[in-house]
């Protein structure tokens, strides 16, 4: 059973340039605010899954 309401905890290891990168993105979109980060992985997230449904 799925719970839609549930928080979960992804974990990835990338090189530092990504990392600065993807923290950039985040700053730019949604700015200094608490959760901004996790804003981009959700949506970063939910494309890449949207595009292998398609294929």
């Amino acid at each position: 059973m799925y719970c839609y309401n549930c928080v979960l905890m992804i974990r990835a290891k990338m090189n530092d340039m990504l990392e600065l990168k993807f923290r950039e993105l985040a700053t730019k979109r949604f700015g200094y605010s608490e959760g901004a980060l996790s804003k981009v992985v959700g949506g970063s997230y939910f494309r890449e899954v949207n595009s292998l449904h398609r294929d």
